[in-house]
């Protein structure tokens, strides 16, 4: 079976500072033990042979054709006057808005 891999005190107190998980002192060996059987449960993955035969899920088909790469530049910027129907001298020229003031 794979690697002998076991965590010390030690480890797990450093792990738990990094982690800034406030551990009791009653609770360090359960957690060096539960720790140390996860080390045991990975190192078992050493044990596999590597193979060809998994095929990684992908969602889709199989393939999927390639589109050309071509870009279009696109205007980023645009005169006032051609964004507003009605401009002159430097302002938008809109409609008044009806029931603001004493106009009829």
């Amino acid at each position: 079976m794979g690697l002998g891999l076991s965590i010390s005190r030690e480890e797990v107190e450093r792990i738990a500072h990094l982690a800034s998980l406030a551990v009791d002192e009653a609770s360090i060996p359960e957690l060096t033990r539960q720790i140390g059987d996860i080390l045991q449960y990975v190192a078992q993955l050493d044990d596999l042979e590597p193979g060809d035969t998994s095929v990684a899920f992908r969602p889709g088909p199989a393939s999927a054709p390639l589109r050309a790469d071509v870009t279009t530049p696109i205007r980023m910027t645009f005169l006032p006057r051609e964004m507003a129907p009605d401009f002159e001298r430097g302002f938008y020229i809109v409609p008044r808005v009806g029931g603001l003031g004493n106009d009829t």
